[in-house]
């Protein structure tokens, strides 16, 4: 059994959220404890492989996401060849700028970020790339509150949120639209008069959004549009600047869902935005669990009949590591382990490392691909731990299955499926054959939105 899957708009404007709440939480870590963050020291904490890896074709056919081999390429063939390799230092530029830099430092590539970071940004050296950390502070107030004067935090605050928002982060630059749930301006302002565009990482236009604001200027309602103007989802905001309530909308304009949000206080004094609780239109919910120390620790989905239908649990960083789905009687269908991979500074997914049945019997998953995520052989097991069918899966570049192989415990082919999508990439039909090539029958996708079999004839 697989998991329910929503809109792809719907995961779309989670990822946003989710780059929001890093935002958030970042700003919380240097607002509530009083430390900022560290600063990078090294060129491999500060180089962004996935980056490099999208802005040179033949690295990403490469190497894929290796990050490990990235860093690798970079020093060894990149500096020279005049690659870059992130947008907040370009180590080799700042190096031939700088003689007094060459002397002291020569080949030590980490040393040219450890000055930048310590001392080149206040004494305003050029770093080789668009990027003025300190300008990007001054123009905006929420950020300079937020973040101060840490490079490493701006950088990142910028690549994630202040690109798609429009902000501008380089040298004697008008101010550009402001952003942010708390950097309000003094006055007697209400609303934004006009939406302000969202920028795709491609530069084109992917949304818009515009802000409501209190009388002493703080950002209260926060709403995005689609490009068809229709509303996306709307965030809302005590005043404080902390957000209360958030709520995602249908293309036809009916609530999808909303969650709530608090500000908890855990038990070692640091403050904290936390979920409480996520309602569906259809009348399905999810509450939040936390521990002690304030840490996300389970995600319970009650169904619209208020049965609880799945729990996921978290581990001691807060990265999901247990998926358990019930039976409306309360009794275990199955449980999932799996695992979160980290994909860059704030971007993961998570894949499942095996699935346990009620009955005993269970699945491990072998990954095939790091460039695709999903593409995955399986080994299913009876409950006494043998090996009962292995399957094998081709995938196309889009990471789409195309064939899986079921094979016996001896190695013997079983049946073949192949599977057909439309030209939104959208599974539509597979077809079953078995060992010797004779078709079974099909699988088809209906109007009504069911699949249905239809046998060989």
């Amino acid at each position: 059994m697989k998991r329910g899957k929503v809109s792809r708009d719907f995961w779309v404007t989670c990822k946003r959220r989710a780059r929001l709440f890093v935002s958030v939480i970042l700003a919380g870590m240097l607002l509530w404890n009083g430390s900022g963050i560290a600063q990078a020291t090294t060129l491999a904490d500060i180089f962004d492989a996935r980056q490099y890896a999208d802005r040179y074709s033949d690295l990403k056919e490469a190497f894929g996401y290796d990050e490990k081999a990235l860093l690798e390429h970079y020093l060894t063939y990149g500096i020279a060849e005049g690659r870059d390799g992130f947008g907040l230092l370009d180590v080799r530029k700042y190096r031939e700028k700088y003689p007094d830099l060459d002397a002291a430092f020569g080949d030590n590539w980490d040393a040219y970020v450890d000055h930048y970071l310590t001392y080149g940004i206040k004494e305003h050296r050029d770093p080789g790339t668009d990027f003025d950390p300190l300008a990007y502070m001054e123009r905006y107030e929420d950020l300079k509150e937020a973040f101060g004067d840490d490079a490493l935090a701006l950088y990142q605050h910028y690549m994630i949120f202040g690109k798609s928002e429009g902000r501008d982060a380089k040298k004697e630059a008008p101010v550009q639209n402001r952003g942010g749930a708390n950097g309000g301006q003094s006055g007697n302002i209400v609303k934004d008069p006009n939406r302000q565009p969202i920028y795709g990482d491609d530069g084109s236009i992917t949304g818009y959004y515009s802000n409501e604001y209190d009388e002493q200027g703080n950002v209260r309602k926060q709403t995005y549009y689609r490009l068809d103007g229709s509303i996306s989802d709307c965030s809302e905001y005590d005043e404080n600047g902390f957000e209360t309530k958030w709520t995602l909308y249908n293309e036809d304009g009916s609530v999808y869902s909303y969650t709530l949000y608090k500000v908890v206080e855990t038990s070692d004094g640091s403050r904290y935005i936390r979920r409480t609780g996520t309602y569906y239109a259809d009348g399905g919910h999810r509450v939040y669990e936390y521990t002690d120390a304030g840490k996300m620790a389970r995600e319970i989905y009650y169904d619209p009949n208020g049965v609880m239908s799945s729990c996921t649990e978290f581990d001691e960083n807060e990265e999901e590591c247990k998926y358990t789905r019930y039976n409306e009687d309360g009794s275990v269908s199955y449980y999932s382990l799996v695992e979160e991979i980290q994909t860059g500074p704030y971007s993961s997914y998570i894949r499942d490392t095996a699935t346990y049945n009620a009955d005993g019997s269970f699945i491990i998953y072998e990954y095939t691909s790091e460039t695709h995520p999903n593409e995955r052989n399986e080994k299913r097991y009876n409950a006494d731990g043998t090996l009962w069918l292995f399957v094998e899966n081709e995938y196309d570049e889009q990471g789409n299955q195309l064939i899986e192989r079921q094979y016996n415990a001896e190695g013997t082919l079983q049946l073949v499926k192949k599977y057909e999508y439309d030209e939104q990439g959208k599974q539509v039909k597979w077809i079953e054959y078995d060992a010797e090539g004779n078709m079974l029958g099909y699988y088809q996708e209906e109007a009504d939105g069911h699949w249905h079999y239809y046998p060989a004839q």
